[in-house]
């Protein structure tokens, strides 16, 4: 079996950096609330969260994705 570089991405990862629900709160200013609450939905349009153990984790691009394709101005 081959070894996997350190830092190095695997199957279908990107290397962007993923958030917390604190670091996405501050970089959208919205209060964490409001992703705990986006979170809890279960719907065919989910918020893109990733569940790392039983921490939320988020890519900016999938957010930034799901906030265009979700805004009242369509």
């Amino acid at each position: 079996m081959r070894k996997r570089e350190p830092g190095s991405p695997t199957c279908g990862e990107t290397e962007e950096p993923l958030d917390d629900v604190q670091g996405l709160s501050a970089y959208l200013g919205t209060a964490t609330s409001w992703i705990y609450a986006r979170t809890r939905y279960s719907s065919e349009n989910k918020f893109p969260a990733l569940r790392v153990g039983r921490h939320l984790r988020f890519r900016r691009s999938e957010v930034l994705r799901w906030l265009k394709d979700n805004s009242a101005a369509k």
